[in-house]
């Protein structure tokens, strides 16, 4: 992460789909933007309306916990919380149409401009999930160096890596009313010493991959490494 030095690459600048790697941008934009991570986000019929893993639903198709409803307020952080542990595609939209004052093509315009800004030089988002649009799939991807530049980009955020380290959590509704059980897809926490935190991917399209942080043992040096379509 210091030096910039890539340490091995093979096909890094490849443009291809990248699934629920983008939640790592998103969630970055999220935190330059959004200071009060405690600030409540409405629940929209719009967020809802996503294909794949849901808060409640941990894979397509089996939903086994309490769902997100429409009008629900959920405070910023439990959002990050169930996009970046669990994936949960209504969370990270969600948050995406909050920040984008209520218009998620505002957002993904802030995804784009943000991106050439840091350098993504093969990156073009189309959703705060990753997510790819039917008939548009290919205007959808990045590489395995841009998610690597993103995720030194978000490690300057400790709080979004102490989230990606907790094992499973039950977050609420601003009201208390509700609650939902959030478990981690990161099948590597407790397996690999100084772990600082994965995001898991996939779509048929994109295929399983994989982006990985880690520590030496003094915490100084840091390494990420991603790997697509695997």
């Amino acid at each position: 992460m210091r030096s910039g030095e890539i340490l091995f690459e093979q096909n890094a600048h490849q443009q291809r789909q990248i699934a629920s790697l983008t939640k790592v941008f998103t969630a970055l934009l999220v935190i330059e933007n959004i200071k009060n991570l405690d600030e409540p986000v409405t629940i929209t019929e719009e967020a809802l309306n996503v294909d794949g893993t849901r808060v409640g639903c941990p894979n397509t198709g089996m939903c086994i916990g309490n769902q997100l409803v429409v009008g629900e307020k959920v405070r910023v952080r439990d959002l990050l919380k169930a996009a970046l542990m669990n994936s949960a595609n209504d969370a990270i939209t969600a948050l995406g149409i909050h920040v984008g004052k209520g218009s998620e093509q505002v957002f993904v315009d802030l995804m784009n401009r943000r991106a050439k800004e840091l350098g993504l030089n093969d990156s073009h988002f189309c959703t705060p999930s990753g997510l790819e649009i039917d008939g548009h799939e290919q205007d959808c991807y990045s590489s395995a160096h841009d998610i690597a530049r993103i995720t030194v980009e978000a490690l300057k955020y400790p709080v979004l890596w102490d989230i990606m380290r907790i094992q499973s959590e039950t977050i609420s509704s601003v009201d208390g009313t509700k609650t939902h059980d959030i478990s981690n897809t990161d099948k590597l926490l407790g397996q690999i010493p100084n772990l600082l935190g994965t995001k898991t991917g996939f779509t048929p399209l994109a295929g399983y991959s994989l982006m990985a942080a880690v520590s030496d043992n003094q915490g100084e040096r840091k390494v990420v490494a991603v790997v697509l379509d695997d």
